[in-house]
């Protein structure tokens, strides 16, 4: 490249000059902007934290509500979820402890003839 083009036409550039090679190349006034700085650290880290939250959290959101909007069957199985998490907790803990109750029971009268050490007579 250096060699087939003419030296008043090349530009070997690092984006540490600024504007000045830039204007003097294309004949213009350096803007009196500063020179854009987008690709420090800071902003690709930026722009990778958010893409991988975007893709993590926003597009699945995106996905359940367009299910929620167009499924009838989808909106059905949340709505039911839903309504079950929000339930009582005493109704769900008390058939746990109803069939505990059964489970000991069912089984108390095979070990009648046990004694335990810590009992007291």
């Amino acid at each position: 490249m250096i060699r087939t083009i003419p030296a008043e036409k090349l530009l070997i550039y690092n984006v540490k000059q600024g504007w000045e090679p830039l204007a003097d190349l294309l004949g213009v006034d350096v803007p009196d902007e500063p020179f854009p700085r987008i690709n420090d650290g800071a902003t690709v880290n930026l722009m990778v934290v958010g893409s991988y939250y975007m893709c993590v959290i926003g597009f699945p959101i995106l996905v359940l509500c367009g299910l929620f909007a167009k499924s009838s069957r989808f909106k059905n199985a949340v709505v039911r979820i839903f309504i079950w998490c929000c339930r009582k907790p005493g109704k769900r803990l008390s058939k746990l402890v109803k069939t505990k109750n059964l489970r000991k029971n069912n089984y108390s009268d095979k070990f009648d003839n046990v004694i335990y050490a810590n009992a007291n007579p």
